[in-house]
C-alpha cells in the first residue's frame, strides 16, 4: 500500500489540501480497558460517538481509535486493530468541526453578565432609520477582569484479574483563564493537575510496586492580542503552539501578526517539554517560523507553511516543515491535507541525505444534508531520525523502514426522524503486514423517552494476529439532568499461524456511565468497565467531580 498511496498523498498536497471548518480538540489517556481507553474528554468538551482520535505514542508510532461513548467528562475510545494501546498519560487529538456546540476547551460557565438598570430611554421610532443601530463592542483592554474554566477532583482504578496487575491515580486539576488581569485586554491561561498514582505490575523482569506523586503542567501563560484592532499576538509561558499546533508544546515565546489581505506569519523561539507525564524541560531547544494566506472574502480556502530546527543538548537534530492547507468549494464539500517532511543531512546515520516525507493525511468530507453525508482520508507515516528519541528503545531497523499506510472511508444517513444508519471501512498496511476493519450501524433516537439512543453494530476486523466478527450495542438514556449509558461488546477472533487449543479466542466487555448534574456549575461522573473473555479478565472504573466558573 505504500507505493500505491504516497503519490497520491504527494499530488493531492500540492494540488489543495486544512478546511476552516474543523478544529482539533486535545486530551489525554486516563485509563486503560482491554481493547479500548477512557480519555479525559467527552461530550461537554465537544467529544461525541464516531468520533476519530489519535494517540502520538512515545515510541514514534500513532494509535488510532473511535469514541464509542462519551459522558459529559470523558469519553471510552475502542482502538482500531493493530493499533498499540496508548499508555495512561498519552496525549492525543480529535478534529471536529468547529460548529458544534461545545468544541472548545473550557467554556464559560454562565454567559449572562449582571449590570444595572438601563439608564438610556428608548428613543422615538423612525421610519427612515434602521431597524437595528450599529453596535459597538468595547476593546479588550477596556472590559472587566473575568475569571472562567474548571477544576476537578479525578479517580481511575484498573485491575487485571489475570496477571494480578493493578493501577490507581488521583488527581486534582484545574484549567483556568483570567482575562483582562492587567488591563491590557491580555489572558492568563494555568492548566494542570496535581496526581498521585501507584502500580503493582507482573512485568517481564519480575514483580515490581511504585508509588509516586507530582505536578504535571500543561499550560501556563500569558497571550495578549491577535484581535482586529490588535494584529500582533504575543504568548509567554508553556503553551501549545498557536500558528502551527504540529511543532507541539513550548516553553517560551511566539509572536504572530495576521494582516488584513489575509496573511499571517510569526516566529517562535524556546524549549521544548519531553512528551512524558512530568514534562520535564530544557534539553531541547527550538525555533520556527511560519506563513499562512488565506484565499477569498470568507476564507474558504488557505495554506501555510511552516519550519521548526531542534538541538538537543547543544547538537542540531531536527529541520521540520509542516506543510498544510485546505478548501471548503462549497457548503458541503471540505478538503484537508497536512504535510510532514524532514530534512535531513550527512550527520544522520539512519536516513538518506534530503527531504523525506514523514508523514502526510488528506480527508475530504461530502455532507448532502443535516443528516446524510461521506468522508473519505488517506495518510501515511514514517518514524523520523531523532536525537530527541534518545530515551526511547527503538529499533534502527524501524527508523530505516517503517512506513505505515491508511486508507478509509465511511458514511452516514438518516431515515425518517429517528433512525440513522452508519458504515466505515478503512484499510491499512505496513512494512510487514495489511489488513482492514468493516462496521455497518444502526442508530434508533428517543426509543427510551426524550434524549434517549439505542445502537447496535457489527463489524469485521482483521489485523496482524488474529481475524474475526464482533458486535456492539449501546443505549443512552436521560432522566432529567441525569444521564446513563450501558454498553457491550464482544469480538470473535482466529489467532493467524496458531493451531494450539487458544487458536480461537471470544473476548466481551461490559461498560455504563452516569452523569449527575448535582447544580449549574457542579456535576459527577462515574464510569465502570469490565472486561472478560480467553485471555482478559479486568475491571476500570472512575469517577470525577468538576466545577465550572
Amino acid at each position: 500500500m505504500s507505493s500505491k498511496f504516497a503519490p497520491l498523498l504527494a499530488l493531492a498536497i500540492l494540488a489543495r489540501t486544512v478546511s476552516a471548518a474543523e478544529i482539533r480538540l486535545e486530551l489525554r489517556v486516563t485509563s486503560t480497558a482491554g481493547a479500548a481507553v477512557y480519555v479525559d474528554r467527552g461530550s461537554a468538551g465537544g467529544l461525541v460517538e464516531g468520533d476519530r482520535v489519535e494517540f502520538r505514542l512515545e515510541s514514534g508510532s500513532v494509535a488510532t481509535g473511535i469514541v464509542r461513548s462519551a459522558t459529559v467528562n470523558s469519553a471510552r475510545v475502542e482502538l482500531d486493530p493493530g493499533s498499540e494501546r496508548p499508555p495512561r498519560g498519552t496525549r492525543g487529538e480529535a478534529r471536529v468541526p468547529d460548529s458544534r456546540p461545545n468544541a472548545d476547551s473550557t467554556p464559560p460557565a454562565n454567559d449572562a453578565i449582571d449590570h444595572a438598570p438601563w439608564t438610556h430611554p428608548p428613543e422615538e421610532w423612525n421610519n427612515d432609520r434602521p431597524l437595528l443601530a450599529p453596535a459597538f463592542g468595547l476593546p479588550p483592554e477596556a472590559r472587566a477582569a473575568n475569571v472562567h474554566g474548571r477544576a476537578w477532583f479525578r479517580f481511575d482504578g484498573s485491575r487485571n484479574d489475570e496477571s494480578g496487575d493493578t493501577y490507581s491515580l488521583f488527581s486534582v486539576g484545574t484549567d483556568t483563564t483570567l482575562e483582562n488581569p492587567f488591563g491590557d485586554g491580555g489572558a492568563v491561561r494555568v492548566a494542570g493537575e496535581i496526581f498521585a498514582r501507584s502500580a503493582d505490575v507482573d512485568g517481564d523482569d519480575g514483580f515490581y510496586d511504585y508509588d509516586d506523586a507530582g505536578l504535571r503542567l500543561d499550560h501556563l501563560a500569558y497571550s495578549v492580542g491577535g484581535t482586529e484592532d490588535r494584529p500582533n499576538q504575543f504568548l509567554v509561558g508553556r503553551f501549545l503552539q498557536e500558528a502551527v499546533p504540529e511543532f507541539g508544546v513550548l516553553d517560551g515565546f511566539e509572536w504572530n501578526r495576521r494582516t488584513r489581505g489575509g496573511t499571517s506569519f510569526g516566529a517562535s523561539v524556546g524549549w521544548m517539554p519531553e512528551p512524558t507525564p512530568d514534562r520535564s524541560s530544557f534539553e531541547d531547544v527550538q525555533a520556527a517560523v511560519n506563513v499562512r494566506q488565506a484565499f477569498g472574502a470568507d476564507e474558504a480556502a488557505e495554506i501555510g507553511v511552516g519550519w521548526q530546527s531542534t538541538w538537543h543538548d547543544g547538537e542540531a537534530d531536527r529541520n521540520l516543515a509542516v506543510v498544510e492547507a485546505g478548501v471548503r468549494p462549497s457548503d458541503a464539500w471540505s478538503v484537508r491535507a497536512t504535510a510532514w517532511v524532514d530534512l535531513y543531512d550527512s550527520s544522520d546515520t539512519l536516513k538518506s541525505t534530503g527531504f523525506e516525507l514523514t508523514e502526510a493525511r488528506l480527508a475530504a468530507t461530502w455532507r448532502a444534508n443535516s443528516d446524510s453525508g461521506l468522508r473519505a482520508f488517506v495518510a501515511q507515516r514514517r518514524i523520523p531520525e531523532l536525537l530527541r528519541d534518545e530515551f526511547l528503545a527503538r529499533r534502527a531497523d524501524d527508523v530505516m523502514n517503517s512506513v505505515l499506510d491508511r486508507i478509509g472511508v465511511s458514511g452516514w444517513t438518516g431515515v425518517g426522524n429517528s433512525t440513522r444508519l452508519d458504515a466505515r471501512l478503512e484499510g491499512w498496511s505496513d512494512e510487514e503486514d495489511e489488513g482492514f476493519t468493516g462496521e455497518l450501524g444502526v442508530g434508533f433516537e428517543g426509543v427510551f423517552g426524550d434524549a434517549s439512543s439505542l445502537t447496535a453494530a457489527a463489524s469485521w476486523a482483521d489485523g496482524s494476529y488474529s481475524s474475526g466478527p464482533g458486535g456492539r450495542l449501546q443505549a443512552n438514556i436521560a432522566f432529567g439532568s441525569t444521564r446513563a449509558g450501558l454498553g457491550w461488546h464482544s469480538a470473535w477472533y482466529s489467532q493467524k499461524d496458531y493451531g494450539g487449543d487458544d487458536a480461537d479466542i471470544a473476548q466481551h466487555a461490559a461498560f455504563g456511565s452516569l452523569d449527575v448534574a448535582l447544580s449549574d456549575d457542579w456535576d459527577l461522573s462515574f464510569v465502570v468497565d469490565r472486561s472478560f473473555g480467553d485471555g482478559a479478565d479486568g475491571w476500570t472504573a472512575g469517577f470525577l467531580v468538576q466545577a465550572r466558573y
